[in-house]
Protein backbone atom coordinates (compact mmCIF):
# COMPACT_ATOMS: atom_id res chain seq x y z
CA UNK A 1 0.00 0.00 0.00
CA UNK A 2 2.32 2.41 0.69
CA UNK A 3 4.45 1.80 -2.69
CA UNK A 4 0.68 2.67 -4.24
CA UNK A 5 1.06 5.45 -2.54
CA UNK A 6 4.26 6.50 -3.80
CA UNK A 7 3.59 6.00 -6.95
CA UNK A 8 0.22 8.17 -6.85
CA UNK A 9 2.48 10.79 -5.48
CA UNK A 10 4.85 10.76 -8.12
CA UNK A 11 2.12 9.97 -10.88
CA UNK A 12 0.04 13.62 -9.21
CA UNK A 13 3.77 15.35 -9.58
CA UNK A 14 4.37 14.53 -13.41
CA UNK A 15 0.62 15.07 -13.71
CA UNK A 16 0.93 19.02 -12.10
CA UNK A 17 4.26 19.51 -14.45
CA UNK A 18 2.31 18.34 -17.40
CA UNK A 19 -0.68 21.08 -16.38
CA UNK A 20 1.59 23.64 -15.35
CA UNK A 21 3.11 23.24 -19.33
CA UNK A 22 -0.27 23.41 -20.03
CA UNK A 23 -1.64 26.60 -18.80
CA UNK A 24 1.66 28.70 -19.06
CA UNK A 25 0.96 28.02 -22.51
CA UNK A 26 -2.43 28.29 -23.16
CA UNK A 27 -3.95 30.60 -20.23
CA UNK A 28 -4.96 33.73 -21.22
CA UNK A 29 -2.00 36.16 -20.18
CA UNK A 30 -2.16 38.07 -23.36
CA UNK A 31 -5.01 39.29 -25.24
CA UNK A 32 -4.75 41.78 -28.23
CA UNK A 33 -8.47 41.43 -28.82
CA UNK A 34 -9.50 41.50 -24.97
CA UNK A 35 -12.47 39.19 -25.27
CA UNK A 36 -12.79 38.26 -21.64
CA UNK A 37 -15.63 35.53 -22.46
CA UNK A 38 -13.43 33.47 -24.18
CA UNK A 39 -10.60 34.69 -21.40
CA UNK A 40 -13.21 33.15 -18.47
CA UNK A 41 -13.50 29.73 -20.45
CA UNK A 42 -9.90 28.80 -20.33
CA UNK A 43 -9.70 30.19 -16.69
CA UNK A 44 -12.60 28.07 -15.22
CA UNK A 45 -11.62 25.13 -17.37
CA UNK A 46 -7.77 25.13 -15.16
CA UNK A 47 -9.66 26.18 -12.59
CA UNK A 48 -11.72 22.47 -12.49
CA UNK A 49 -8.47 21.02 -13.44
CA UNK A 50 -6.63 22.63 -10.59
CA UNK A 51 -9.67 21.78 -8.13
CA UNK A 52 -9.52 18.27 -9.43
CA UNK A 53 -5.66 17.70 -8.45
CA UNK A 54 -6.16 19.87 -5.09
CA UNK A 55 -9.16 16.73 -4.32
CA UNK A 56 -6.62 14.35 -5.34
CA UNK A 57 -3.78 15.47 -3.51
CA UNK A 58 -6.33 15.59 -0.69
CA UNK A 59 -7.16 12.43 -0.62
CA UNK A 60 -3.63 11.40 -0.81
CA UNK A 61 -3.40 13.34 2.89
CA UNK A 62 -4.83 10.32 4.72
CA UNK A 63 -2.77 7.95 3.68
CA UNK A 64 0.86 10.59 3.85
CA UNK A 65 -0.41 10.56 7.25
CA UNK A 66 -0.38 6.69 8.19
CA UNK A 67 2.93 6.21 6.96
CA UNK A 68 4.70 9.16 8.26
CA UNK A 69 5.31 10.70 5.07
CA UNK A 70 5.54 14.53 4.75
CA UNK A 71 2.71 15.75 2.24
CA UNK A 72 4.60 17.64 -0.76
CA UNK A 73 4.26 21.37 -1.49
CA UNK A 74 3.15 20.69 -5.15
CA UNK A 75 4.78 24.37 -6.18
CA UNK A 76 3.15 23.89 -9.69
CA UNK A 77 -0.57 23.65 -7.86
CA UNK A 78 -0.03 26.57 -5.64
CA UNK A 79 1.70 29.11 -8.09
CA UNK A 80 -1.29 27.61 -10.86
CA UNK A 81 -3.91 28.78 -8.00
CA UNK A 82 -2.47 31.74 -7.54
CA UNK A 83 -1.89 32.53 -11.30
CA UNK A 84 -5.85 31.33 -11.93
CA UNK A 85 -6.46 34.32 -9.32
CA UNK A 86 -4.85 37.01 -10.72
CA UNK A 87 -6.23 36.28 -13.86
CA UNK A 88 -9.64 36.60 -12.82
CA UNK A 89 -9.13 39.48 -11.50
CA UNK A 90 -7.48 41.08 -14.40
CA UNK A 91 -10.58 39.73 -16.68
CA UNK A 92 -12.76 40.91 -14.33
CA UNK A 93 -11.51 44.55 -13.85
CA UNK A 94 -11.31 43.79 -18.51
CA UNK A 95 -14.82 43.06 -18.25
CA UNK A 96 -15.91 46.02 -15.66
CA UNK A 97 -14.06 48.37 -17.88
CA UNK A 98 -15.70 47.44 -21.43
CA UNK A 99 -19.08 47.43 -19.66
CA UNK A 100 -18.31 50.69 -18.57
CA UNK A 101 -16.83 52.02 -21.78
CA UNK A 102 -19.97 50.56 -23.80
CA UNK A 103 -22.06 52.46 -21.69
CA UNK A 104 -20.38 55.68 -22.21
CA UNK A 105 -20.07 55.41 -26.21
CA UNK A 106 -23.27 54.30 -26.67
CA UNK A 107 -25.10 57.41 -24.83
CA UNK A 108 -25.70 61.37 -26.38
CA UNK A 109 -22.22 63.36 -26.36
CA UNK A 110 -24.08 66.48 -24.72
CA UNK A 111 -25.64 63.83 -22.00
CA UNK A 112 -22.07 62.57 -21.04
CA UNK A 113 -20.86 63.63 -17.86
CA UNK A 114 -16.65 64.38 -18.19
CA UNK A 115 -16.16 64.73 -14.30
CA UNK A 116 -17.52 61.33 -13.40
CA UNK A 117 -16.08 59.19 -16.11
CA UNK A 118 -12.76 60.50 -15.10
CA UNK A 119 -13.40 59.61 -11.73
CA UNK A 120 -14.48 56.18 -12.87
CA UNK A 121 -11.89 56.00 -15.13
CA UNK A 122 -9.26 56.87 -12.17
CA UNK A 123 -10.34 54.20 -10.09
CA UNK A 124 -9.87 52.20 -12.58
CA UNK A 125 -6.24 53.21 -13.12
CA UNK A 126 -5.72 52.42 -9.28
CA UNK A 127 -7.30 49.22 -9.04
CA UNK A 128 -5.31 48.15 -12.48
CA UNK A 129 -2.00 49.72 -10.88
CA UNK A 130 -2.68 47.68 -7.80
CA UNK A 131 -3.29 44.82 -9.37
CA UNK A 132 0.27 45.20 -11.61
CA UNK A 133 2.01 44.89 -8.62
CA UNK A 134 2.07 40.78 -9.24
CA UNK A 135 1.35 41.17 -12.96
CA UNK A 136 3.24 44.10 -14.61
CA UNK A 137 4.54 41.52 -17.00
CA UNK A 138 1.80 39.76 -18.32
CA UNK A 139 0.69 41.72 -21.89
CA UNK A 140 -3.35 40.98 -21.01
CA UNK A 141 -2.24 43.97 -17.87
CA UNK A 142 -0.19 46.56 -20.00
CA UNK A 143 -2.91 46.65 -22.94
CA UNK A 144 -5.67 47.21 -20.36
CA UNK A 145 -3.64 49.64 -18.40
CA UNK A 146 -2.86 51.30 -21.55
CA UNK A 147 -6.46 51.45 -22.44
CA UNK A 148 -7.58 53.16 -19.44
CA UNK A 149 -4.44 55.78 -19.31
CA UNK A 150 -5.10 56.24 -23.17
CA UNK A 151 -8.89 57.23 -22.55
CA UNK A 152 -7.53 59.55 -19.17
CA UNK A 153 -5.91 61.34 -21.52
CA UNK A 154 -8.79 62.46 -23.67
CA UNK A 155 -10.90 63.59 -21.10
CA UNK A 156 -9.97 67.09 -21.40
CA UNK A 157 -10.64 67.01 -24.78
CA UNK A 158 -13.69 65.94 -24.18
CA UNK A 159 -14.56 68.45 -21.59
CA UNK A 160 -13.17 71.07 -24.19
CA UNK A 161 -15.84 69.99 -26.67
CA UNK A 162 -18.68 70.33 -24.80
CA UNK A 163 -17.66 74.07 -23.65
CA UNK A 164 -20.27 76.07 -24.84
CA UNK A 165 -17.86 78.66 -26.50
CA UNK A 166 -17.21 75.88 -29.25
CA UNK A 167 -17.85 77.70 -32.27
CA UNK A 168 -19.00 76.10 -35.62
CA UNK A 169 -15.83 76.97 -36.75
CA UNK A 170 -14.40 75.17 -34.47
CA UNK A 171 -16.33 71.91 -35.36
CA UNK A 172 -15.84 72.24 -39.06
CA UNK A 173 -12.40 72.17 -38.17
CA UNK A 174 -12.25 69.22 -36.34
CA UNK A 175 -13.95 67.56 -38.97
CA UNK A 176 -11.66 68.50 -41.17
CA UNK A 177 -8.86 67.08 -39.01
CA UNK A 178 -10.74 63.85 -38.51
CA UNK A 179 -11.52 63.71 -42.02
CA UNK A 180 -15.23 62.63 -40.84
CA UNK A 181 -18.75 64.47 -40.89
CA UNK A 182 -21.18 64.62 -38.12
CA UNK A 183 -23.67 67.06 -36.91
CA UNK A 184 -22.85 68.14 -33.10
CA UNK A 185 -26.19 69.82 -33.04
CA UNK A 186 -27.96 66.58 -33.56
CA UNK A 187 -29.98 65.16 -31.44
CA UNK A 188 -27.92 61.68 -32.11
CA UNK A 189 -24.52 63.60 -31.54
Amino acid sequence: MKKHLEESLNSLSQHLSVMREEFMAHAPFASESLDYQKAFVVINEFKSKSKASETKAGEMKVGLDIFRIEEPTYKELVDTTRDLELLDQVWSLIREWQTEWLSWKTNRFYDLNPTAMDESALLFQKRIAKLGRDIKHWKVWTVIKNEVDQFRKTMPLIQDLRNDTMRDRHWSRLQSEINKRFDPHAAEF
